[in-house]
């Protein structure tokens, strides 16, 4: 991947090679596979904030997410997901994380800004018994 985006892992370099990424559906912008349109639309509010140019296209279902990051794998074809962690399929599938900013005291997901930006606050998960 490094050859068709130079700069990654580090998010600025998307905004140079978001071809690299792109499909029929979103050209010219690169395509971003985010959660399931009914878990809300993180991503493509971040993606509008800091004017990344990809389009957020909601991933459908876990099944449906995985299968075609397999399927990107298999073929060689990069692509950009959001993916919860932990989770299983990070030990079966190598990949690469885009890297933020790091945030002082936390990332504040409404106040980003293309040189600043910080990705997502991270959710905080609790176990209830």
């Amino acid at each position: 991947m490094e050859e068709r985006c130079p700069g990654l892992p580090d998010y600025r370099a998307l905004f140079e090679c978001a071809e690299a990424f792109t499909s029929a559906d979103t050209y010219p912008k690169g395509r971003l596979i985010a959660y399931p349109a009914d878990w809300g639309v993180r991503s493509k509010e971040l993606v509008t904030q800091i004017d990344l140019p990809f389009e957020a296209v909601a991933g459908g279902s876990e099944g449906a997410m995985i299968a075609e990051l397999k399927g990107s794998i298999a073929t060689k074809e990069p692509m950009l997901m959001m993916m919860w962690q932990p989770h299983w399929l990070f030990s079966e599938v190598d990949v690469n994380f885009v890297e933020w900013n790091v945030a002082e005291g936390g990332c504040v997901e409404g106040d980003q800004a293309k040189t600043t930006a910080c990705g997502f606050e991270q959710a905080e998960i609790v176990k209830v018994v």
